[in-house]
């Protein structure tokens, strides 16, 4: 039998038997072995057992090592070698053979054997005991005389003890009768005696306290030094990090799929306490922030599906969302939206609205902001609030970036554009596509994406899936060659400013901001910063 213990970050969080057959390693719920890291896939590598022999197969996006080295395709993985999953989570294997009878027998032999001469000599020394009396055992006698000429001996029980001590009394000083008592004789003692026993005791009490001082005063040192401290005033409330500087979160896979299935994630801030309940069309999620973890935090994420949604302009998909709410029966006031867009992701980016509002809820008055965007079809709303009296300190975690795009999601993001759709029939745009695409010229990409959208928006309403589908498969490609070209141009750009040549750096720049000239695209903004 076949045994795996994980670890993180060097402590043993469990050990698991392997069973014949398939066993799958991952974060998700419904993994055989859960292993709960940022970096760990939902099924991150599948081991397989078959007789005495172990394989092992990476599943994860942040890989597998076996002794440090990758895993691709099946690796066979004999007992000793140690595995690791993604960057922290490290497996070992092992054989468990389980305990044989002759161990068994040679432990308890040795339990119950090595002293059994001496168990018998204690039980014969005990069997020696006696408990005969006393007068029995002794010869001597006490001498004296009484009325009848007996005296008792010691222990004797035809005599009580007062007779004993009254024949003595009727003894004279040298054991005959005449009723005479001996007094104990004492003396006084002189005041050099006395002197010398308070000195005796003066030193003990000396030395009873330098011992409690040598205890007492490290203990009193230690309790200063590690006393318990009062964490100081939380002026701002930031996002939980560990000792290393890592934030402390978990992950909600988005309702229509995670970051693993090509969608994105919701980052959920601290540790405890955290409970996810699902609403319709997605899910609500409550956390504990700042210090003490006494500032409650909400997440309520939910996706909605509709064809309007792929040709109405951005403004118009806001508006709508905002009286939808107002409708639901809630009680909410909203802020103006922000005029700034606000971007997911780290290549162009997933670009939302933010809208911030008021919801009273029962006696409690929340603050929050709501961030909306789309992808294609389907539009999706984020709120993050917290109570109204702790807005000031909060105010920094309403605006951050909790949701985390997969590249998939990330690539194949398109929203309509009301001002730049196109007229011209689908096939007419997707031959100026597969032309203007063969040209590879970068200054051309911005009016590429933007006609590609036309596309795709034509094609939804007009219900044309391969046009569709033909369309988005050149956008990803696009994108593609977006991100290669942008990351070239940002090393040729640093490469010339670490050489001196501002003047190369410069020209870069400016026909890096030619190409990304699309104020949806995050490079835009980063561009115009070099």
């Amino acid at each position: 039998m076949w045994r795996l213990t994980v670890e993180m970050e060097g402590k043993r969080i469990g050990s698991f038997a392997l069973k014949e057959g398939e066993t799958v390693a991952g974060r998700s719920r419904t993994s055989d072995i859960q292993v709960n890291a940022p970096d760990i896939s939902r099924s991150h590598a599948k081991i397989v057992v078959s007789g005495n022999t172990v394989t092992i197969e990476n599943l994860g996006k942040s890989g597998t090592r076996l002794e440090g080295v990758p895993v691709e395709g099946v690796c066979e993985w004999a007992p000793g070698r140690r595995v690791v999953l993604g960057a922290l989570a490290e497996l070992a294997l092992e054989r468990d053979e389980g305990e044989s009878p002759a161990d068994a027998g040679s432990e308890q032999a040795a339990i119950g054997g090595g002293d059994s001469d001496a168990a018998a000599e204690t039980h014969a020394a005990d069997d020696r005991t006696s408990d005969e009396p006393i007068s029995e055992k002794s010869g001597a006698d006490v001498t004296g005389s009484g009325t009848d000429g007996v005296v008792p001996q010691v222990g004797d029980t035809r005599e009580g003890t007062a007779a004993f001590q009254t024949r003595l009394s009727a003894a004279g000083p040298d054991g005959e009768g005449g009723g005479h008592t001996r007094a104990m004789q004492t003396r006084m003692v002189s005041p050099e005696e006395l002197e010398a026993l308070r000195e005796i005791e003066l030193k003990k009490v000396r030395k009873r306290m330098a011992i409690g001082f040598a205890i007492g005063l490290p203990v009193l040192a230690l309790l200063v030094v590690f006393r318990p401290r009062t964490l100081p005033p939380e002026t701002e409330i930031v996002w939980p990090r560990d000792d290393l500087n890592r934030p402390i979160q978990s992950v909600e896979p988005a309702p229509g799929g995670g970051a693993d299935e090509g969608g994105f994630d919701v980052l959920i801030p601290g540790v405890a306490p955290q409970r996810v309940t699902s609403i319709e069309g997605g899910f609500r999620a409550e956390a504990a922030i700042g210090q003490a973890g006494s500032v409650p935090l909400r997440l309520i994420l939910q996706e909605q599906t509709d064809r309007r949604f792929a040709r109405i302009s951005r403004e118009t998909m806001v508006a709508e969302w905002m009286e939808e709410a107002l409708r639901d029966g809630e009680v909410l006031s909203f802020d103006r939206p922000y005029a700034r867009l606000g971007f997911y992701g780290f290549e162009q980016g997933v670009p939302f609205t933010r809208v911030p509002y008021q919801r009273l809820e029962g006696k409690t008055m929340w603050r929050g902001v709501a961030c909306l965007f789309r992808h294609g079809q389907r539009r999706y709303s984020l709120l993050v609030e917290t109570p109204a009296a702790e807005r000031l300190r909060a105010e920094r975690m309403l605006f951050m970036r909790y949701v985390k795009p997969s590249i998939a999601f990330e690539r194949s993001h398109w929203e309509a554009e009301d001002d730049k759709l196109e007229t011209a029939t689908l096939e007419d745009m997707l031959t100026r596509i597969r032309r203007d695409l063969a040209r590879v010229a970068p200054l051309t990409w911005t009016r590429i994406e933007s006609l590609l959208k036309s596309v795709l928006v034509k094609a939804v309403a007009e219900d044309d899936p391969a046009a569709y589908r033909e369309a988005l498969d050149m956008l990803v490609d696009l994108r593609e060659r977006q991100a290669r070209w942008f990351n070239s141009q940002a090393l040729a750009r640093d490469n010339a400013r670490a050489q001196g040549d501002e003047a190369m750096a410069v020209r870069i720049a400016e026909l890096a901001k030619a190409v990304f000239s699309n104020t949806e695209d995050y490079r835009y903004f980063q561009v115009r910063r070099w």
